[in-house]
């Protein structure tokens, strides 16, 4: 089985790589909106028929989960037993879910979510509520997607074939490449400088404390271009305010390797930008240079402030 963890889209290229592994099954979640996913009242679950080209259906087509919603949990009263009202209403919606799937009544609850730790114990006792109550008519338990998979294959029915010319999911989710632009460059900005400033501290560093001291500076702007490649940062998907921080910490890492480059090229500029390197003036190139402070006693930058301001949090 092949999946996705928060990815920005789902290209029918991944779906073809994942059969050809021999995958049976891909199982992915929030699709964006304009996909034109199969019209079937069980849209979510289809066949991916992923390349125009490949006439052999059989070496490509990838049974696939789509699930709807973002995360969940057990009903709020399971933490210490489950409610007859929560469970009456949760076991209502659930048989919802499947009414226009009597030839495989058979779903997936997915627990957990960004910044939620799944309720095991609340699990548990949904599994026991379902098991002690059998007029619901509804039975839980612990599953994999494997699991699931096994039990669609039993039902043994025919599933809509999703396939080309509108079968891609990644078009919709492209913007990524082109928001936050300016952040984009000064990521890649700083990534060359420290790269470039690694290598001529590797050749060239003096023994001893000096050393020492220049690599823990450059360090520094290892820590920043690394933070920055969070499928949040680089992407442009965070909140303003992150972005704040990421381009202080850039900066004030930018300077401190700027810092060690000059010390081991004997004070002369390390120049990785032709404008600059026109007149000399600066060290390197920030397209948003900002005075910055770094705090002694949590390491963190300046965060919740504007880009120029001094201070620590």
């Amino acid at each position: 089985m092949g999946w996705h963890i928060d990815p920005f889209g789902h290209t029918t290229g991944t779906a073809f790589l994942f059969s050809k592994m021999g995958f049976n099954m891909f199982q992915f979640g929030r699709s964006p909106q304009g996909v034109n996913l199969p019209s079937a009242p069980d849209g979510n679950q289809f066949v991916w028929r992923p390349m125009q080209s490949i006439k052999t259906n059989a070496v490509q087509d990838l049974w696939t989960y789509y699930h709807k919603g973002y995360g969940g949990g057990a009903p709020g009263s399971c933490d210490k037993g489950c409610s007859d009202k929560d469970m009456q209403g949760y076991a209502a919606s659930k048989k919802r879910d499947l009414a226009d799937r009597a030839s495989c009544p058979v779903t997936l609850d997915m627990y957990g979510h960004d910044f939620a730790v799944a309720d095991w114990p609340g699990a548990d006792n949904v599994v026991k509520y379902f098991a002690d109550h059998p007029e619901l008519n509804v039975t839980a338990k612990y599953s994999t997607p494997s699991v699931f998979y096994e039990a669609m294959n039993e039902c043994g029915r025919d599933w809509e074939v999703f396939q080309p010319p509108d079968n891609d999911f990644f078009p919709y989710w492209t913007g990524f490449f082109s928001s936050q632009q300016v952040f984009k460059r000064m990521v890649r900005a700083a990534s060359a400088l420290f790269q470039t400033t690694r290598v001529i501290h590797a050749l060239a560093a003096p023994p001893g404390t000096e050393g020492i001291a220049m690599a823990k500076k450059l360090n520094v702007l290892w820590q920043a271009v690394g933070v920055t490649q969070h499928h949040d940062g680089v992407t442009g998907t965070s909140p303003p305010a992150t972005y704040v921080d990421y381009r202080m910490r850039l900066n004030f890492g930018s300077d401190q390797a700027a810092s060690v480059a000059a010390g081991l090229l004997n004070g002369h500029a390390l120049c990785l930008e032709r404008p600059a390197c026109a007149n000399h003036t600066r060290l390197y190139v920030s397209p948003t240079p900002a005075p910055l402070v770094q705090c002694r006693s949590s390491a963190r930058l300046a965060a919740r402030r504007a880009p120029t301001t001094r201070g620590c949090a």
